[in-house]
């Protein structure tokens, strides 16, 4: 039986949510919704599905004390879990790094799935989210390489979206037909309204077997590196191309599935999503932190040590 592996992707500024989130301390290793990290909260949510030493974490040097602090907090037992990038160099790159380094330092073998997540998402769902990883991994063992399609519940245009087939593929999979990129409200508005198009949420399920061949075909820089081994890919990865898994190998490749995920996603990508994410009283007032309310009503008050009146 194939064993699943985690690569969360831990990269990423986060500057729209600044002055909280900025360069210097992105929204992944902030409290930003409840009293753990978003990178806590991905980690913790990912256990249940893969044991805890199968969970690694790819994120920038800079990073690596905080990323091993932060997850020891919560896996007091755990190995060390971070694959170091050497530079920022997108999904592409930092996905096949982490392949390597699953394929020497935890004996992942071609058959074996992996599952990559990002740090910085909200999933409330946690049991639709369980069941959706359950469908992917299954559809992975049938060699689709499968991205998870956020259920849109609006016209967003900041997003990048799916146009899925009607008919149903394994494990009720739905063909991938295009990517897009974010469009105008306009064409949002008639997304939504097809209901063939999802959110691209940039979580994928994959054979690593079957993701190493399609990097070499469509990705032959990252996927010769790949193949020379982990140490080899340390060595030239700054050589490597900025580039972003979907448009190096999702977007080309045969056998895409997209599984469908209603599951109280959210990227909290600005103050609005920040706002719709933390629970608001009865007069839609949002607050977090050491703050005070007089009146009002639709208002969102983020505070930290200092008392804040609003």
């Amino acid at each position: 039986m194939s064993t699943l592996h985690v690569l969360v992707l831990a990269g990423g500024s986060g500057t729209r949510l600044w002055p909280l989130s900025r360069e210097e301390l992105p929204k992944q290793f902030l409290p930003l919704i409840g009293e753990r990290t978003l990178l806590q909260d991905t980690v913790l949510r990912l256990v249940p599905l893969a044991s805890a030493q199968s969970v690694r974490v790819v994120a920038g040097r800079e990073w690596q004390a905080l990323v091993r602090h932060q997850v020891r907090g919560i896996l007091p037992g755990k190995s060390d879990p971070v694959v170091v990038e050497p530079v920022g160099r997108n999904t592409a790159p930092a996905i096949a790094l982490g392949m390597a380094a699953l394929r020497e330092r935890a004996l992942a073998s071609d058959d074996d799935l992996v599952l990559v997540c990002p740090s910085d998402q909200v999933i409330r769902d946690e049991g639709a989210f369980r069941e959706a990883v359950g469908l992917a991994a299954f559809a992975a063992e049938e060699d689709f390489l499968v991205t998870f399609g956020i259920v849109p519940s609006s016209p967003e245009t900041g997003y990048g979206y799916m146009e899925c087939g009607t008919v149903p593929w394994p494990g009720g999979t739905r063909p991938v037909l295009r990517f897009v990129e974010k469009p105008s409200r306009e064409t949002a508005e008639e997304y939504v309204r097809s209901g063939r198009y999802l959110w691209n949420g940039g979580m994928f399920c994959f054979r690593l077997g079957r993701m190493a061949a399609d990097l070499g075909l469509h990705a032959p820089g990252i996927g010769a590196l790949f193949d020379a081994g982990l140490e080899a890919m340390l060595d030239g990865f700054e050589s490597l191309p900025s580039v972003s898994i979907d448009y190096a190998v999702m977007e080309k490749a045969e056998r895409v599935a997209a599984i469908p995920l209603d599951a109280g996603w959210s990227d909290v990508g600005s103050w609005d999503a920040v706002y719709e994410a933390l629970p608001a009283d009865e007069r839609g007032n949002a607050l977090k932190g050491n703050v005070r309310l007089i009146g009002g009503r639709d208002n969102l008050l983020y505070g930290n040590h200092r008392l804040i009146f609003g």
